[in-house]
Formats: C-alpha cells, structure tokens, sequence
C-alpha cells in the first residue's frame, strides 16, 4: 500500500500482468513495469532500473470495475 504509483494507479487498485512481451522486446515509454523490489519506490527515487529486474508489465486494471480498463 502506497502511493508512488498515482495518479495511474492507486493502493485499492488491481491489475492484470503480462509476463511474456518482455522476452520478445523491451519495455517501450508509458508502460507501467513491475519489477525486481521489496519496496514501493519508483524510478524517481531510485533512478533507472536495469532492464533484469524487469519482471512483467502491468496490461489491464480490474479492480475496482468502474476504473478497469
């Protein structure tokens, strides 16, 4: 639960992830990445993140319903 996320995502929100487009190309500008961290910090805090420790891409919203998409 935090908030380095918002405002494209928020703590109560729930997303679907895409675990195999990164085998096949790299993360493009505007996508949201999940990666390899125990923390809620983001790359404004921790500068740029190395391209291993890129786990999956965040790809639909479904929690709440009224913001999935």
């Amino acid at each position: 639960m935090s908030q380095s996320m918002e405002p494209n995502l928020y703590a109560d929100q729930q997303v679907i992830v895409d675990k195999v487009t990164y085998h096949f190309r790299i993360p493009e500008r505007g996508e949201i990445v999940v990666i390899d961290r125990n923390n809620s910090r983001d790359s404004r805090y921790i500068g740029p993140v190395a391209l291993d420790q890129v786990l999956s891409r965040a790809w639909l919203r479904i929690w709440p319903l009224e913001k999935a998409g």
